[in-house]
């Protein structure tokens, strides 16, 4: 006969984005079969793993390895804010937009609209990269050991929520990565592009950069502008992307 075990469990700050109306900012009785570790009950109640920081039993900390005993009472925080270097991502076949942004601000970012959820899963483990997406049941993947669900729907909200979680002010570095491959940009003479760029882009444009992966030409133009506009909006107290 399996054993019967009753544990609470309480989750904190936007952890509670991921519950029921009924589940948010209160203790959630279970009762379980067996000794279940930490993490895999935490996520049969709807929270990822990579978006948990901290976890504590019955007041003292423990592993989301951590068996569960009868009669353990859990509580669980939330990662707030990420501070551990430049961030490198991939991002899931429904952020194509976002990755846009985030490849103009300078951040290596990794995205194709036919990946699959393995790949992803993949290419996080293989580069220490983060996964941005909008899909809860990608992020609970064991090999995903970084990610943050988005919890907005429009790509600029998104890139807000972002920047706000990862704090890399110092890393934003635009026009260093082509908005198409995700290769690195380097300038060039106007002299060496203008058989290839339009008349008016000759006409008004000095600056100019080329892709060293798919020779994509690149110059300031309206993509460089709205980026601009965004970050001093940023940088202003109580303001946010609309």
């Amino acid at each position: 006969m399996s054993v019967r075990i009753k544990v609470r469990v309480r989750f904190f700050g936007a952890l509670n984005d991921f519950l029921g109306l009924k589940q948010k900012g209160r203790w959630i009785e279970r009762r379980l079969n067996g000794h279940p570790s930490i993490g895999d009950t935490v996520e049969s109640l709807g929270v990822p793993h990579p978006e948990i920081a901290k976890v504590s039993v019955n007041g003292k900390p423990a592993p989301l390895s951590r068996q569960l005993r009868d009669q353990d009472r859990v509580c669980v925080r939330p990662v707030r804010k990420v501070k551990d270097g430049v961030p490198k991502f991939v991002l899931d076949v429904h952020l194509g937009k976002l990755a846009k942004y985030l490849r103009l601000l300078g951040f290596d970012t990794l995205y194709r609209n036919d990946y699959s959820d393995r790949k992803i899963a993949q290419l996080s483990e293989q580069g220490g990269r983060t996964v941005l997406t909008r899909d809860i049941g990608l992020l609970k993947r064991k090999k995903i050991l970084r990610g943050y669900w988005l919890r907005e729907d429009k790509p600029l909200r998104q890139l807000e929520a972002v920047l706000d979680r990862f704090e890399p002010a110092g890393a934003v570095t635009p026009f260093s990565r082509c908005l198409c491959c995700n290769g690195r940009l380097r300038g060039v003479s106007k002299r060496s592009v203008e058989k290839e760029i339009p008349p008016k882009t000759r006409k008004y444009y000095k600056e100019f950069y080329r892709c060293s992966k798919c020779a994509k030409i690149y110059w300031p133009g309206s993509h460089y502008r709205k980026m601009e506009a965004f970050i001093k909006n940023k940088k202003r107290p109580g303001t946010s992307a609309r």
